[in-house]
């Protein structure tokens, strides 16, 4: 007899990285009280995402975890099913059990026929039964105020919306995004949760909903976001990148200092992104249909108005203060005025500063503590080699000390530094960390 499946489908930004961070440090008590989580599905992480993109079609635009496996084409996607197929048989072998839980805020995009047809042979194929979803859902204005991070980390150049983009948002008609799973699984139970009316009890609401016993392993809080300082300098970056692109440049966002200052920028200016009220306006007007009848199916109220969200910006959250905040908004005004960005990415590539600047920021990237040191010296020497490094310099010092906070500097590193940072700073420098002889 088929054993039971409850999916977690997200939605997107309703607090999924921290359900499935809890799912997975609790899998093997679960597993004592009869529910299988099949964990191999997230290839190291808590998300099992390989059973949602098993189910896409070869011709869809690859998500990075396709491309990262080299899941692509038709061989990649039949490997694809082939793998999660295996994974899963593997998970559920050993210990009884008498349901299983998947979870993934990526069986949210799943909508055509294709997609439910290759889930329904895996599920066949291994004998489970869909026989409930669990879907949080929150108002389509704080879904894209929550998603503005990432829409800027990937390219964005604007904070606001407009009405045209309606089609690229079509996973937030809700009501249109389940009658796909309503159509091909007519038996399962669908539970919807509010999530703004449970995000402060977030995992006791999901616990209860799924009826799961409390977890012994308490879970961190996942995926802080970007206030709206830290996202104006993010759009405002990425418009000089686009103006770049335009030209010609063929700079990326996956460009080394690209990402730096992201990662810089999700330090200093941590928060909630809030939409000004126009855009707010907006999306209230795109769904609105759509949220009435989600109401009339399945009762969920999200109580909308327009400015639901508060619409009003809020002073900003950053401390405008902050030396390393400067040092950000200085470098992204030197990519601006002088085209510094295209200097580093294009020019630096014949020198060996850009051999350095690359080999530092791999280093970096490792999160070691341990080659910090190498990471810096690498750095200050780019800076010897070229001074218009210095502005980048700065902003890397700044990410390197308070990501990692190292106990030793050697000597040689001192004597990089005085070359190429103030010699204010470099005496905070001296004062906080010792130096090795």
């Amino acid at each position: 007899m088929a054993k039971p499946l409850l999916l977690h489908i997200g939605s997107p930004k309703t607090g999924s990285s921290s359900i499935q961070e809890a799912l997975f440090l609790n899998s093997s008590y679960l597993r004592e009280q009869g529910i299988a989580i099949p964990v191999s599905l997230g290839f190291g992480t808590s998300n099992q995402i390989a059973l949602p993109m098993a189910c896409t079609s070869p011709a869809e635009l690859g998500h990075a975890f396709i491309n990262r496996y080299g899941f692509i084409g038709p061989e990649g996607r039949v490997r694809l099913v082939d793998t999660v197929r295996t994974l899963m048989r593997k998970d559920l072998d050993g210990a009884p059990f008498n349901r299983v839980l998947a979870t993934s805020e990526h069986f949210w995009f799943l909508r055509s026929d294709y997609h439910f047809d290759v889930l329904s042979g895996l599920l066949s194929d291994l004998d489970l039964e869909l026989t409930n979803l669990v879907v949080y859902l929150r108002p389509q204005s704080l879904f894209l105020a929550s998603a503005m991070p990432t829409f800027l980390r990937d390219g964005r150049n604007t904070c606001q919306f407009s009405a045209d983009e309606a089609t690229h948002f079509f996973y937030l008609d809700y009501n249109k995004m389940l009658a796909g799973w309503q159509k091909y699984f007519p038996d399962v139970q669908i539970q919807i949760v509010n999530f703004e009316a449970t995000k402060k009890q977030l995992i006791p609401s999901f616990l209860a909903t799924c009826e799961l016993p409390e977890l012994p392993c308490a879970a961190p809080y996942m995926n802080a976001g970007l206030n709206n300082t830290g996202c104006e300098q993010m759009a405002r970056l990425n418009r000089t990148w686009h103006r770049t692109i335009q030209r010609g440049g063929g700079l990326s966002i996956e460009s080394p200092l690209h990402l730096m200052i992201s990662d810089s920028l999700n330090k200093q200016c941590s928060g909630k992104f809030e939409l000004d009220n126009d855009s707010e306006e907006t999306i209230f007007r795109m769904f609105e249909e759509s949220n009435k009848l989600l109401y009339e199916k399945f009762g969920l109220d999200f109580n909308l108005q327009p400015g639901a969200s508060g619409g009003q910006q809020k002073p900003s959250e950053s401390r405008l203060d902050n030396p390393a905040f400067d040092s950000i908004t200085s470098l992204i005004t030197a990519v601006e005025d002088s085209h510094l960005g295209s200097f580093l990415e294009e020019q630096l590539c014949q020198r060996e500063a850009k051999t350095a600047y690359f080999h530092a920021t791999t280093l970096l990237q490792k999160r070691q503590p341990d080659i910090l040191s190498t990471a810096l010296q690498l750095s200050a020497k780019a800076v010897l080699l070229d001074p218009s490094f210095a502005p980048f310099w700065d902003l890397y010092w700044e990410v390197c000390v308070n990501r990692f906070k190292p106990a030793v500097i050697s000597a040689e590193m001192l004597a990089l530094m005085q070359l190429s940072i103030p010699e204010q700073k470099l005496k905070l420098v001296i004062d906080k960390y010792k130096l090795m002889n």
